[in-house]
């Protein structure tokens, strides 16, 4: 299975643009937590086909996973010898920030795993989280269901009435204090 080929709106989001992974480009990717995306790019087109998630270090593993993209297109065998290696990052602080389950969520819902993996990145920290649930129906991650609090007309009716109760009672009360501070300032005259 190949992977995505068509421009991800999701993903170019967090990630920005492609660059050419050259030594100059992943001397730049800082030695933190991050997301490492490795494409082949053919006719302004780009394959995503490597997807690493380090949360020490991403420089470290970026030489290893852009030389491996690199063999593969210099082996004669494979059909992407014309492609050019390009490779993104984003960095994050903590693995389970919503934007890392997010995206690793978004990757494993659209089905299409990138190339040079065998296993879906992330699903590791998908299992660990409580910010997504995984729905047996559907065989995705999604959000849990809310909590019907509130949705209910009625009592939307009795929290409006208890505000309103509050906001009266706080006038109320402002009012007293500025008359008794007003006629007591009335009475020094």
């Amino acid at each position: 299975m190949s992977g995505w080929t068509d421009p991800c709106d999701f993903c170019d989001k967090r990630f920005g643009k492609w660059l050419e992974a050259n030594e100059e480009t992943v001397h730049k990717i800082p030695t933190k937590p991050g997301i490492l995306l490795v494409g082949l790019m053919q006719k302004n087109s780009v394959e995503f086909v490597d997807i690493t998630i380090d949360k020490y270090d991403i420089q470290k593993l970026a030489y290893d996973r852009v030389d491996h993209a690199k063999e593969q297109v210099a082996d004669k065998k494979t059909k992407v010898t014309k492609s050019v290696v390009v490779c993104r990052w984003m960095i994050f602080k903590v693995s389970d920030d919503k934007d890392v389950t997010s995206l690793c969520a978004h990757w494993y819902n659209n089905g299409v795993l990138p190339k040079f993996l065998n296993s879906w990145p992330g699903l590791d920290i998908l299992e660990k989280t409580d910010k997504l649930t995984f729905s047996e129906e559907l065989h995705k991650w999604c959000y849990p269901k809310k909590d019907a609090f509130g949705r209910n007309p009625r009592q939307r009716l009795q929290s409006w009435w208890k505000l309103l109760r509050v906001a009266i009672g706080f006038t109320h009360v402002k009012f007293v204090i500025n008359t008794l501070v007003i006629g007591r300032d009335s009475m020094k005259l």
